[in-house]
């Protein structure tokens, strides 16, 4: 038992399992009570030593003597909490209305009796940094809004910890008078953008002026601010609106409002870079996605683009490795997969005609054996690193469980419920491609699994990646059964940080409600994202953090700006949004922004 010692006992993964599921119930159809085949109770015993065996076997350091592996994991950064989120609201109770609370002499917001405070803005959802200001934009309860949308639960749920309120939620009434807000809508807030000033150390909100009206409206339609990137004396912030268009508001380095605009036809954006002078994102139009080179604003245009490529699905992260730009994508029109763009030409990858797809290098099916399965994965963080390119994959909790669910037909026990979560279940993988663009391309599979649970209708057996591989250092997630986002990567004094989400904590938390896990151990050491480091292209890598870099609360590394001269910056994920008290002995909730410098 020696991973689960470490990363949490299996009853405590059943359990947390079995208790998602009763959570997700209302959504996937409740099972019925009948008493289950055999076999499916044998599949569930075949699922658990599965894991269980995998990660027995997760070696995150191989090669050095054991004396020599404790010095070789040893963090070499240390970290300092520059900004963080406040509460911004009065809970007084799912549905109720949300009083109005008081601010003391220190700014610090005061609620009446009878109610709680709360803090709703969760990501630092985008970051960019220009000289020595950091620009990011956040986003609200968005665990709630992936329960709501996803996972296709709008019921409210409620711990110590953090509450979604879902379509119980008087918020969706009171935002704009006459106008209901959706069910999938009613934990959302209204988006922040802040400048953090590090020669000062002070955090300054940003405002869209009174004098532009259709810019303030466009803030309090935007989901969040999900992107941030900046090029020469301009910052901008981009998120998906309420229907089907992008919001983007633009900046310049002096934190002046140049403008806003909306994109229509766009529903997403993830990740801006630049590349030789020129910045690109990339967004989802309809089932699939374009990549956008942006070349100039003004204030009636604030940002003016040309299409440079077209990719079948919605892309996600983009990097450039040896002069070609590269994009993960998520599930929409095909499975998430890689692609690549033509040469970068005279600085800039060149305008191509709309119907000219970029080159597939990899999908998902690649790699994962169960074809449902792999219609759920999403392409996650990318980059370049000493001649090779590295990047891993997404799996949103349960998708997997809930796309099976989908093309079989409802489980006939909750045995065979907890067999399909088991089963469809997966954690982070990783993945290092060279010669890409040419006609002998290889890639290396460094933590995932040589077998993989599949469903064929009949039942969950194990069979070996579509690789057929090995992996070369360990065990999916990290040796993690929790590392579901492979969420940021980024190069430090030519170091390889990996940022994940660890959605170990939310899990713990939610089961409270369904079960007493009063006898299972969980230390919180063993809660929040972890940030791993690759220190060359020959090593496997190394446990910088593994406790949310100092917050359990923290499931998730965000957002990651890596600057030699300055520092490694980590926007936090945090959707606790009832971790409030500051006299307790637990962290605080909310989003909260870092900055990792070398420890000597």
């Amino acid at each position: 038992m020696g991973w689960f010692a470490r990363r949490g006992s299996p009853a405590m993964v059943v359990a947390g399992l079995a208790a998602a599921l009763a959570l997700l119930a209302p959504a996937a159809g409740a099972a019925t009570p009948e008493v289950p085949d055999p076999s499916v109770r044998e599949q569930v015993t075949t699922l658990q030593d599965h894991w269980d065996r995998e990660a027995k076997a997760a070696n995150p350091v191989k090669g050095p003597k054991p004396d020599k592996a404790a010095k070789s994991q040893a963090p070499v950064l240390k970290s300092r909490l520059l900004a963080a989120a406040a509460p911004d609201e009065c809970f007084a109770g799912v549905g109720a209305h949300y009083p109005t609370g008081t601010y003391d002499d220190e700014g610090n917001l005061v609620c009446p009796e009878g109610s709680q405070t709360k803090v709703n803005q969760a990501y630092v959802w985008g970051l960019t940094k220009t000289g020595d200001d950091l620009w990011f934009g956040t986003g609200p309860n968005i665990v709630c809004l992936v329960f709501s949308s996803y996972l296709r639960s709008t019921g409210p749920v409620i711990n110590d910890s953090w509450v979604c309120e879902g379509e119980e939620s008087s918020f969706r009434t009171a935002w704009t008078p006459g106008v209901t807000l959706p069910p999938t809508l009613g934990d959302w807030r209204p988006a922040d953008l802040f400048r953090y000033d590090q020669a000062t150390g002070t955090l300054n909100g940003l405002t869209i002026p009174d004098s532009d009206p259709a810019g303030k409206a466009r803030l309090g339609s935007t989901i969040g601010i999900r992107s941030a990137g900046s090029i020469g004396d301009r910052v901008f912030f981009a998120g998906p609106g309420m229907g089907s268009y992008l919001n983007v508001f633009v900046f310049d380095t002096g934190g002046a409002y140049v403008g806003s605009e909306s994109l229509p036809g766009f529903t997403n954006i993830r990740k801006w870079v630049e590349v030789d002078g020129h910045l690109y994102t990339g967004v989802r139009a309809g089932n699939g996605g374009q990549v956008l080179r942006y070349t100039g604003s003004s204030p009636a245009d604030p940002f003016q683009y040309v299409s440079v490529g077209t990719v079948p699905s919605e892309p996600a992260e983009l990097a450039e490795h040896d002069g070609r730009l590269y994009v993960s994508t998520w599930p929409a029109a095909e499975n998430a997969s890689l692609y690549m763009s033509p040469p970068i030409s005279a600085g800039e990858v060149d305008v191509v005609d709309l119907g000219s797809v970029w080159q597939r290098v990899w999908t998902a099916g690649d790699y994962e054996p169960d074809p449902v399965t792999a219609a759920t994965y999403g392409g996650g963080a990318l980059t370049s690193f000493q001649g090779q390119l590295y990047w891993g994959t997404m799996h949103v909790p349960f998708t997997a469980a809930l796309g099976h669910t989908d093309v079989y037909g409802p489980w006939d026990s909750d045995v065979a419920e907890l067999a399909n979560a088991l089963g469809s279940h997966r954690a982070i993988s990783i993945f290092r491609g060279d010669e890409l663009d040419t006609d002998s391309p290889t890639v290396e599979l460094l933590y995932g699994s040589a077998v993989l649970p599949v469903y064929d209708g009949q039942a969950w057996t194990l069979r070996p990646n579509t690789m057929g591989a090995e992996p070369l250092y360990g065990a999916s997630g990290f040796g993690n059964f929790f590392n579901n986002y492979t969420w940021t990567m980024g190069v430090y004094r030519d170091d390889l940080y990996v940022g994940t989400m660890d959605w170990r904590y939310l899990l713990a938390k939610g089961a409270e409600g369904v079960l007493d896990l009063s006898g299972i151990p969980a230390p919180d050491d063993l809660y929040g994202a972890d940030l791993w480091r690759f220190p060359d292209a020959t090593s496997a890598a190394r446990p910088e953090r593994t406790d949310g870099v100092g917050n359990y609360a923290s499931y998730g590394i965000r957002t990651m700006v890596a600057d030699d001269e300055d520092g490694l910056f980590l926007g936090m994920a945090n959707p606790m949004n009832l971790m409030t008290d500051t006299s307790d002995d637990r962290p605080e909730g909310g989003w909260q922004l870092l900055r990792l410098t070398p420890r000597r």
